[in-house]
């Protein structure tokens, strides 16, 4: 049986890295895919290297720098419906909700060939997002779900409860974090990417005038996603900059994961960093209106805010003068989040699902 591992986008490569050590642990024979739809060497190439991912089998390399999404998706499927001509798997697996996975996603069904889809079920409930519809559109075509947390796997009838890859990769980086030194100042973490918040000037601008105010009494670590860095320039041209905030090009991911486990707070609109700061008991303020990471919310230290300015502040007022009143993360100790989905993933697969 050969099974093809398709990833594409910085969040994908985290969340393979675990799936693929235990391939290679089982020798377990499969074909990495790499769609190129992150084409910066910081978001792809340097972590590779880091996460110890093998060199792909093929890249797509589909990046256009105009592509729309329509136009990305497309353009995946098609080289990658040729490259299932060539390779034939048995079982096509996709990671999380980027475009690349849906993509990857349709070309296999067109080719009657099964899809497993890693991290099933988890919905937003904001249909204006496109990774929700992403999300729902792998679920439907999937033939193997495998569910990361219990609220997703109550969604279908049939799939596999596994727990949470991110979790994973997490435990097997978080022995290295004490490499890095800990600097004697305290400071805040922001990261922004999504399309809602990115996209439109109006909407950065406020979001940059809310940093303004906190940066009055928290220094800011703002790693630019490459999506980000021309709205930036705009607001920083119009607005002026802000000197209390400190910008870094994506940042290697064991530094960030440093930086973000002795952050005082960490403000991001990202899926992923809601699980990693929940298990590391890191308060997270999420600067969109919904969280398709729910268990972040009921279990972790996650609070949605939006980008509501009193919302934002007050957050961060209890975080900073009432530290006792923030709840504690029990997410950690969930039997889910044991470092051992990858395993469950593969023994489901050698099985064919």
């Amino acid at each position: 049986m050969t099974i093809c591992i398709c990833v594409g986008t910085r969040p994908n490569f985290i969340k393979a890295a675990p799936i693929i050590r235990e391939l290679n642990r089982q020798s377990v024979p499969y074909k990495l895919v790499h769609t190129g739809q992150h084409f910066d060497k910081n978001m792809s190439e340097s972590l590779f290297e880091t996460l110890g991912l093998p060199d792909p089998d093929i890249n797509l390399n589909t990046w256009i720098p105009w592509a729309t999404s329509n136009v990305r998706i497309a353009k995946i499927m098609f080289k990658f419906a040729r490259y299932l001509k060539e390779i034939n798997p048995d079982i096509v697996v996709v990671l999380g909700d980027v475009d690349s996975s849906l993509a990857c996603a349709l070309a296999a069904n067109k080719a009657k060939i099964r899809v497993a889809h890693v991290e099933a079920g988890e919905r937003s409930g904001d249909k204006s997002m496109p990774e929700e519809i992403n999300r729902i559109l792998i679920d439907e075509i999937s033939d193997i779900l495998f569910f990361a947390s219990r609220q997703a796997s109550e969604r279908y009838a049939h799939g596999y409860l596994v727990g949470n890859v991110m979790i994973d990769q997490l435990r097997y980086d978080e022995s290295k974090l004490s490499d890095f030194a800990t600097r004697n100042e305290s400071w805040a973490v922001l990261t922004l990417h999504r399309q809602s918040n990115v996209d439109n000037y109006d909407t950065f601008c406020k979001i940059y005038q809310i940093m303004r105010k906190i940066a009055e009494s928290i220094t800011i670590h703002f790693p630019v996603h490459p999506r980000t860095e021309s709205m930036l320039l705009r607001a920083v041209d119009k607005l002026g900059s802000i000197s209390n905030i400190i910008y870094h090009d994506p940042m290697p991911r064991l530094e960030f994961l440093a930086l973000i486990a002795n952050a005082k707070f960490v403000m991001t609109d990202s899926g992923g960093l809601q699980v990693e700061t929940s298990y590391l008991n890191v308060p997270c303020l999420t600067l969109r209106n919904q969280t398709e990471w729910l268990d972040t919310v009921s279990r972790g230290s996650n609070v949605i805010t939006g980008i509501y300015e009193y919302d934002i502040l007050r957050a961060i007022d209890r975080i900073l003068l009432r530290p006792d009143s923030w709840k504690q993360s029990t997410f950690k100790q969930d039997s889910l989040h044991d470092g051992h989905a990858a395993e469950r993933i593969v023994e489901i697969l050698k099985k064919g699902g």
